[in-house]
């Protein structure tokens, strides 16, 4: 099937064919958009009139239209909430207009979209199906009507979805069957942009179908009845796939936000009945306007939290957006690496550690970011050549100045601890010095400690380097007289019981035995006397016994006695006999040999 590449690629070539209303409006349309949404909370609660309808929907389409025609990879968890505040659902048909004419704008921004579209569609999953099904629906008519460059821009928008999780991978090998039925420059064309997008994706869940359809494309490279072109396209693509789409994942890790747990996939054929809904496009009276609106006011705290429910469909306007109070903490991977690139900055561009952490303070980061903080500061502790004190003192002042952040500190030692194997041995031995500064400045509590179990079931190599170079810092830096002080404190002693154990006597000599190997056996001085004295009630406890169970033990001892040495006389018999067998042996062939040399002889 050939394409005509001389048809309009967009409608909107010719803007006089778009009404008004769709164009993209300036900023000060949106601004005054935005304030009619905004007072449209004023209409009177006896009943919304026409004319007052017909102001909140235009201000609710100009709203959607700023929040699409903005959006980027940058930005977009703040344009989603931006999304959520405009009613949505009232404006779910333009919403899918807006945002299937945008890509169309701009193809290159398909992911960004597919991404919007998966977000939205985790909590609104008619949204999401609406735009599906339209979109769907655009591919069948350009493909139709031989139009190429929507075709392209469609699919990749397809591919997109796919990846994102909201389309079935059905629909992508659909679409692919379709372009490979019956191969032509265009539609192998259409094909390896499709496969470009979302190759590696199918590769992954429908293995054998992406095989197959491989096998045809080398079919069509081997025949070589396309346009050189084409079959260059067609190579290229084939080292791609060679390469394991190195270049081309499905997903970007900026735009990875939706959990697998969280999507919500839509099976959609190219062979379904579409439900496109246009009546959704334009305005249609409510009588139940004000009930509805107060439904999805509902419905948008549930998402966003309580905290926005007096923000209005205009929270696009500067002065509302100022007044806001509630504050939301985006933990996309967009914002998590400007928060760790604005952290390394500030580590790596302060003159001492004081500085350092005037800086962090005056950051005014929000409560529960503590824990990230102290993950960077440790991570960059972790990275250097050697150890820097520097990046102890940074974490030692600002546990020592607030509270949540030493917190925050032994709940990053007990899970440090626990994952230590996974740290390459500079980055372990790196972490064992930044904690033991933290211990011996009490930035942290002796409590931590708690989680250490010292013994041989409970230790890898790994914990054992990090235990051994966190104490013989802490010698370093307190002595080894104050250390074992502050081991032997009767009101720490519970902590350290999985270090110092007394229960048992196998981990306690496997305890006394770690510490005098690296050096510190002086701490073990209690554990030791503790094992003498467990050794001689052992002892005592033999002796009472021994007296007890003599005369029963006389006889056990003659019965083994007896048994061993029957065994010893078997075995004694039994390796005569296998002697004796193999000298026989030895001479039968001494004998034969002798015999074979006289008959050669004659």
């Amino acid at each position: 099937m050939e394409f005509d590449d001389n048809r309009r690629s967009h409608p909107t070539q010719n803007k006089r064919s778009l009404p008004p209303d769709l164009v993209a409006p300036s900023s000060k349309r949106m601004n005054r958009g935005d304030r009619v949404a905004k007072d449209s909370e004023d209409i009177p609660e006896k009943e919304a009139s026409t004319e007052d309808q017909m102001q909140y929907w235009i201000a609710l389409k100009r709203t959607i239209s700023g929040i699409i025609n903005k959006v980027n990879v940058s930005n977009i968890g703040k344009i989603v909430k931006e999304l959520f505040n405009a009613n949505i659902v009232r404006g779910s048909g333009f919403l899918a207009h807006r945002i299937i004419l945008a890509q169309q704008f701009s193809p290159v921004f398909s992911q960004v979209y597919a991404c919007l579209v998966a977000i939205v569609n985790t909590k609104l999953p008619t949204n999401g199906e609406l735009i599906l099904h339209r979109l769907v629906n655009q591919f069948k008519k350009s493909y139709k009507r031989k139009n190429k460059n929507d075709c392209v821009a469609t699919v990749k928008f397809i591919a997109h979805l796919v990846n994102q999780g909201v389309a079935h991978e059905l629909l992508a090998l659909q679409v692919l069957t379709l372009l490979l039925e019956t191969p032509t420059d265009d539609s192998v064309e259409l094909c390896i942009a499709f496969l470009k997008e979302c190759g590696m994706k199918l590769k992954d869940v429908s293995s054998r179908a992406f095989t197959a359809v491989n096998d045809t494309l080398r079919n069509v490279l081997h025949e070589g009845k396309l346009q050189k072109r084409n079959l260059y396209i067609v190579e290229t693509y084939l080292k791609i796939l060679k390469d394991g789409f190195k270049e081309h994942p499905p997903i970007i890790p900026s735009l990875d936000l939706v959990s697998e747990e969280d999507q919500i996939t839509h099976l959609v054929s190219l062979e379904d009945n579409l439900e496109l809904h246009t009546e959704l496009n334009i305005f249609k009276m409510d009588p139940e306007f004000l009930q509805n609106n107060e439904k999805y006011e509902q419905l948008k705290a549930a998402i966003l939290g309580d905290g926005n429910e007096g923000e209005t469909e205009g929270s696009g306007d500067d002065e509302s957006s100022d007044e806001d109070k509630g504050e939301i903490l985006d933990n996309t991977s967009t914002n998590m690496d400007q928060f760790k690139r604005t952290m390394y900055l500030t580590l790596m561009s302060s003159i001492n550690y004081e500085e350092t952490v005037h800086k962090i303070i005056c950051m005014k980061l929000p409560s529960g970011s503590e824990r990230q903080v102290l993950d960077m500061i440790q991570e960059c502790a972790c990275r250097e050549r050697s150890y820097m004190k520097y990046f102890g003192l940074t974490s030692q002042r600002l546990c020592i100045l607030k509270k949540p952040y030493m917190d925050a500190a032994e709940v990053s030692f007990r899970e440090s601890f626990a994952t230590i194997h996974r740290l390459e041995s500079k980055m372990l031995r790196n972490a064992a010095r930044y904690f033991a500064q933290l211990l011996y400045s009490d930035a942290i509590p002796w409590s931590s400690l708690e989680c250490i179990q010292l013994n041989e079931e409970d230790t890898n190599a790994s914990s054992r380097i990090f235990i051994k170079i966190l104490f013989q810092e802490l010698a370093k830096y307190m002595g080894l007289v104050k250390l074992n002080e502050r081991l032997n404190d009767p009101s720490l002693a519970p902590f350290f019981e999985g270090i110092f154990s007394k229960g048992n006597p196998k981990h306690s000599r496997f305890s006394v035995n770690f510490f005098t190997t690296i050096g510190l056996g002086g701490l073990t001085e209690s554990l030791r006397e503790y094992l003498k004295t467990t050794a001689a009630l052992r002892v005592d406890d033999d002796d009472s016994s021994s007296d007890d169970n003599n005369s029963g033990d006389e006889s056990s001892e003659e019965n083994v006695n007896d048994s061993l040495l029957v065994k010893h006389k078997e075995y004694k018999f039994q390796e005569f006999t296998c002697v004796q067998n193999l000298i026989l042996n030895y001479r039968q062939m001494y004998f034969n040999f002798k015999f074979s040399k006289i008959l050669i002889r004659r």
